[in-house]
């Protein structure tokens, strides 16, 4: 039904349509089987890698915050909070491996700031 809409965008929110209303009236053991299929998918991989990115980042500005808590204490609030806005995973890699060598709270301050500028300029 989809395919015979000529224009992308009808196509698209057709089939977004159809997947929310759908998932109003499916019970479960139908949405475990749908789930099946939908693993074979390509937007299935799109989302779970991007998910897996995310959790990946996530776990990884948490081990950052931890560090800088246990260093650091609370003179460390506003660092942290920070912390949340750097996203990508090398950078996130990268500042950790630095923040270990860390003397001051000063140093790791500069860090973070150079962090975040390489992301935004990246």
């Amino acid at each position: 039904m989809a395919n015979q809409l000529g224009d992308e965008e009808q196509r698209f929110r057709l089939t977004a349509t159809v997947i929310a209303i759908a998932d109003k009236f499916l019970d479960d053991s139908y949405v475990d089987k749908m789930m099946e299929v939908f693993k074979m998918t390509r937007i299935f991989r799109k989302v779970y890698e991007e998910a897996e990115a995310e959790g990946i980042a996530k776990g990884k500005q948490e081990a950052i915050q931890q560090y800088l808590e246990s260093q650091f204490g609370r003179e460390s609030t506003d660092l942290r909070d920070k912390v949340e806005q750097i996203l990508d995973i090398g950078i996130l890699n990268s500042l950790l491996a630095k923040l270990y060598r860390a003397k001051t709270i000063d140093e790791a301050e500069r860090l973070i700031h150079q962090a975040l500028q390489f992301q935004n300029v990246g």
